[in-house]
């Protein structure tokens, strides 16, 4: 039985997430690092991408799923409706991988690779190998629309790096927009539905985990 708390989270999909400091960013990631040495430090997904997912119709926000990419960890996205339930006409894949580093520094490697669309038998073998590796996890982190879009409209932003990060023992999403050369986005204007703002480090965590805050099982691993 939901309880009163998940449904009062749930009722407005498109306003979960915000905007945090860097240092906060910073913490969760460090968090995550030293709790998963061995695991990926982030992925990175296209606008262009992000944009179409964000088209489908009655999308309010975007899952990332945890998953495998050729023995690799390589979150996917899925469209989300106003009743947290997957909307399964797109689902990104395949994302780009970089190591652990600070996301402000700008010598660091990262695979160029910014995602693509996937058939849903792919994502159901990619989201069963994780679970199957990783028992007992979260599955997936659900972020609103409006944080999204928030992020995307930095100038320049050519799309969105999901970092791996621990708050309070959840596991949780921070992202970062970066420019055409994977470089993150920093002191510039974003736009939101409460008008245009300047920011230092435009950064968003706020994601909701899975479990507890799990969609209708339309996947046969979710």
């Amino acid at each position: 039985m939901i309880t009163q708390k998940r449904k009062l989270l749930l009722s407005n999909i498109e306003k979960i997430g915000e905007l945090i400091t860097l240092t906060q960013a910073i913490e969760m990631m460090a968090t995550y690092q030293s709790q998963v040495p061995n695991g990926i430090g982030a992925v990175l997904y296209s606008k262009e991408l992000i944009d179409k997912l964000l088209s489908v119709p009655g999308c309010v926000g975007i899952r990332i799923v945890n998953a495998m990419h050729e023995g690799t960890h390589t979150p996917l996205l899925v469209a989300v409706d106003s009743f947290n339930k997957n909307i399964l006409a797109l689902i990104a894949g395949k994302g780009g991988i970089s190591p652990y580093y600070n996301p402000w520094e700008t010598n660091c490697p990262v695979i160029c690779q910014t995602g693509e669309f996937i058939s849903t038998t792919d994502a159901v073998d990619m989201i069963k190998e994780y679970q199957d590796l990783h028992p007992g996890t979260t599955k997936s982190n659900v972020c609103g629309r409006e944080l999204i879009e928030t992020l995307l409209s930095a100038p320049g932003c050519e799309g969105l790096r999901l970092f791996n990060g621990f708050a309070e023992g959840d596991q949780k999403i921070v992202l970062v927009p970066v420019d055409a050369m994977h470089h993150a986005i920093v002191k510039c204007q974003l736009t939101t539905n409460a008008g245009m703002f300047f920011i230092d480090f435009p950064v968003g965590d706020g994601t909701l985990a899975c479990p507890p805050y799990c969609p209708q099982p339309d996947l046969a691993v979710l």
